[in-house]
């Protein structure tokens, strides 16, 4: 049953148990004392967003929110493990007096963690928000208390990896069939018994492990993994018990993505050697392999350039006049991901957040022309290096960076030859004169060649925009330039997408001192990910799948958050101390 934090004290608080000097240290000089001042009051404010993980009026009272949730950030915070983190709280007075908590009443018991974490996990993935909530409010918070500046961010995406093995293609084969025999001889022993011999003795009856093959060998050893993998899940495919074991299902999903099972018919489905049955493992280089293939004990887990596990895109504020800076935004996604797609995504984020910047910073990855529109559209002037490779000239070397796009790539404002347009818009819609901005839209991609018609949000048509001809006739570029004549105009016509516009205009602008001067704050964005990583555990986690993963690595951006706002409070303390010792 759900209830608040009774705030009654008694006489055996920790106010009253310390000496007034201790209290004052606390106070002070502890990190213990700004956390009960600053976070606290925000943990106990944001109790009743937890309360749908508790039956409203039915069974024994909750242990007090606000001490739970404040014990998962110090156990972050700290990089503690579970058993770490309890001692902590039940017998070291700092962690009692950052909680309010009385000594008497500092315990909880493992499983009332464990539960209460797997609570919020599930709370999440159905739409309720407990945590994520909390995030947000913690930010909202640190923004508030030190007059944080949000028009300015950064963006980026670092890899994790969660509690898992790194196992080579060979080892997830064998791992994954000893882990399904295992099984099977413990829940249908009559069934494991009748397996071919030479299968059981190669992941059961064995010494040392099959995983060990010489690289030489590996091949062969590959293609038997294949056949006896092939075969245990066509034995037990119409099986009412055995094909709805989870083990069972990931030996398929394994065949399915590892493997190509040919059209023959089996010569010796009841084998157990490496011939005989219409199965061979895919080869890499030619065959694909799906990113998000099973890739061990983690079946969350996907591969990417950076490795197996996950990636987490993480925004955070920039502007020179902060303080401190604090994440805004921390997203988790697949390791095969690509930056390009979380763009927009993080933008909205942060708008639904209240904390929306004017000016994002991001490296290459995210700067493709449709997220320059996109940002755009949303307020957002997206600054980051243009991307993929730079587009091949005509003749001489005319580009389309050649002329000069607004920022949005909507609107052309001068040829190469520093001439306006004398008129330009949308194909197939209005006509827009006098160099005003066209209508509104959604770019589509550089590489779209489809005209799509209709208007508004899913526009996805081209522009284009008319060069009196007068201009072009003593231009000595005029062979090679992207803008054509049709005879009989007294026009020339150039048409472009405005993703490809927008790419443009933003090789023209890298190329400025001015960008490379804001761009330049960019990087800082790496060291809160190394800070993440080696003051707070992130790089590897002790938890694995998807839902676990994402609720540790929001709770320990809440604890970098915290304690970025207790140092801040520490130095501002400290500096007003000084300035009040030199006025006396």
């Amino acid at each position: 049953m759900f209830r608040t934090t009774d705030r009654q004290k008694t006489l055996g608080s920790l106010e009253l148990l310390l000496s007034p000097r201790k209290i004052d240290r606390l106070e002070r000089k502890h990190w213990a004392g700004r956390f009960r001042r600053k976070a606290l009051p925000i943990l106990i404010e944001a109790e009743r967003t937890f309360a749908p993980l508790f039956c409203p009026d039915n069974g024994r009272p909750n242990k007090p929110v606000a001490a739970t949730v404040g014990l998962l950030i110090l156990k972050e915070m700290f990089d503690l493990t579970d058993e770490a983190a309890l001692d902590q709280f039940e017998f070291n007075a700092a962690y009692q007096y950052a909680l309010d908590v009385e000594p008497d009443d500092a315990h909880v018991c493992q499983k009332t963690l464990h539960n209460f974490r797997a609570r919020m996990s599930e709370a999440e993935e159905q739409g309720t928000l407990t945590y994520s909530a909390l995030f947000d409010r913690i930010v909202q918070a640190i923004v508030e208390d030190l007059g944080l500046r949000t028009d300015r961010q950064r963006l980026d995406s670092t890899h994790i990896r969660s509690n898992m093995a790194v196992l080579t293609r060979l080892q997830l084969f064998t791992h994954q069939i000893t882990a399904f025999l295992r099984k099977l001889s413990k829940q249908h022993p009559r069934l494991a018994a009748k397996l071919p011999g030479g299968l059981r003795s190669r992941y059961l009856d064995r010494e040392g492990y099959f995983a060990d093959a010489p690289s030489s060998k590996s091949r062969r050893r590959l293609q038997q993994c294949a056949a006896d993998l092939w075969r245990l899940v066509d034995r037990f495919k119409g099986h009412r018990s055995v094909s709805g074991m989870p083990s069972y299902l990931r030996l398929k999903r394994l065949l399915e993505e590892q493997c190509v099972v040919e059209e023959d018919a089996p010569t010796d489905p009841d084998g157990d050697g490496p011939d005989g049955v219409p199965v061979r493992p895919k080869e890499p280089k030619t065959e694909r392999i799906p990113a998000d293939s099973l890739q061990g004990s983690d079946e969350d887990a996907t591969y990417g350039h950076k490795g197996k596990g996950y990636q987490a895109q993480v925004a955070e504020t920039c502007h020179a006049d902060n303080p401190t800076q604090v994440v805004t935004h921390v997203s988790i996604e697949g390791a095969h991901a690509s930056d390009q797609h979380a763009t927009i995504e993080v933008i909205e984020a942060l708008s639904d957040a209240g904390c929306k910047p004017e000016t994002l910073l991001a490296d290459t990855n995210y700067g493709r022309g449709r997220n320059i529109v996109e940002a755009a559209d949303h307020g957002v002037d997206l600054l980051s290096p243009a991307c993929g490779p730079q587009a091949r000239g005509e003749g001489d070397g005319m580009r389309l960076e050649d002329f000069e796009f607004s920022a949005d790539g909507r609107c052309l404002e001068r040829c190469p030859a520093g001439h306006e347009p004398i008129e330009q818009g949308v194909v197939g819609g209005e006509a827009i004169v006098d160099g005003e901005g066209p209508q509104e839209g959604n770019p589509c991609e550089e590489d779209d060649g489809a005209d799509a018609g209709g208007a508004g949000v899913s526009d996805h048509r081209r522009h284009f925009a008319r060069i009196s001809i007068e201009h072009c006739a003593g231009c000595d570029r005029a062979e090679c330039c992207l803008a054509k004549w049709r005879e009989g105009d007294d026009f020339v016509t150039i048409r472009w997408r405005p993703a490809a516009g927008a790419t443009a205009a933003r090789r023209r602008r890298e190329r400025t001192a001015s960008f490379k001067e804001a761009y330049r704050v960019r990087s800082g964005v790496e060291a809160t990910n190394s800070e993440y990583k080696r003051g707070y555990g992130g790089g590897r986690l002790r938890v694995r799948g998807r839902a676990t993963v994402k609720r540790v690595v929001r709770f320990k951006f809440m604890a970098l958050n915290i304690a970025r706002w207790l140092k801040a409070g520490s130095r501002a303390g400290a500096a007003a101390r000084k300035a009040a010792r030199q006025a006396a």
